[in-house]
């Protein structure tokens, strides 16, 4: 694939090695590389400790309820970012009657966080999530009113197509990311924004991310630091149309957002 020219930022690998935290997340630390993506799970606590849902639970629920205007992450936060670019991306991506598919989306975050954007144009907001994050994400949107579904698999669409695809901070927190990349081409997005994701020069090696203090109690699981280019080239048939620094983390993280090549050709 196509893709603009970026050249990660280097820290990161003195980083890990020192187990330092990244100058803008405290909570963030590294260990490893692991040799294998089981070695860092037999080493982490994991992603689906029930720590992780009932504090972005918690989270949603100030926000909906007006105690707060935004939240990410579990934090809340009492306006929206000053810098928000997938808000901005989305707004002007969005055609009426749109099909959104946020995969790994939590509890319908995005979709809360910009319901004055969203509410109005997107036909379907649908939430591919953890199993326990579908039924506390269902139970949610019955008690407000919102018009998001949870599915636990892209397997469950109710169509295999989709207009938006979101993947905000997601493949490296999974074992088997290239399939969701293959299962997700398969819906034939008109763009597809691929947010958070931290990448590094050399090749892509799996470590185990601390989260010191943010949740009660120890959060750890495996996370994948990706090769830009091997990350980029698994989007067959997709170019970047633009990228972007993360808003919101340690400078290695970076934003893409990416549309059919077929598209990009024709302009």
């Amino acid at each position: 694939m196509s893709s603009l020219i970026w050249k990660p930022a280097r820290w990161i690998a003195r980083a890990i090695k020192k187990r330092i935290s990244p100058p803008t997340l405290s909570h963030l630390r590294y260990s490893g590389p692991y040799a294998t993506w089981q070695e860092a799970v037999e080493a982490s606590v994991g992603y689906d400790s029930p720590h992780v849902l009932s504090k972005v639970q918690a989270a949603v629920i100030d926000v909906l309820n007006g105690r707060s205007r935004y939240e990410r992450d579990g934090t809340t936060f009492d306006e929206l970012p000053k810098k928000y670019t997938l808000r901005e991306k989305l707004s002007e991506s969005l055609r009426p009657d749109d099909t959104i598919v946020d995969f790994g989306g939590g509890l319908g975050g995005t979709f809360i966080n910009n319901r004055d954007v969203l509410e109005c144009h997107c036909n379907q907001f649908i939430v591919v999530e953890q199993e326990v994050f579908c039924c506390a994400g269902s139970a949610i949107a019955q008690d407000y009113h919102l018009p998001i579904s949870f599915l636990p698999s892209l397997a469950d669409l109710p169509k295999p197509a989709a207009d938006i695809v979101i993947l905000s901070g997601v493949l490296q927190c999974i074992e088997g990311w290239k399939e969701v990349v293959s299962q997700v081409l398969k819906l034939q997005p008109r763009h597809i924004f691929l947010d958070r994701h931290p990448l590094v020069d050399g090749p892509t090696n799996v470590f185990v991310q601390e989260n010191d203090g943010y949740y009660e109690t120890k959060v750890s699981y495996p996370i994948r630091m990706f090769n830009a280019k091997e990350l980029l080239d698994t989007f067959e048939d997709y170019t970047v149309k633009e990228t972007w620094p993360s808003d919101f983390d340690p400078p290695e993280y970076r934003g893409f957002h990416l549309i059919p090549a077929s598209v990009s050709s024709r302009k």
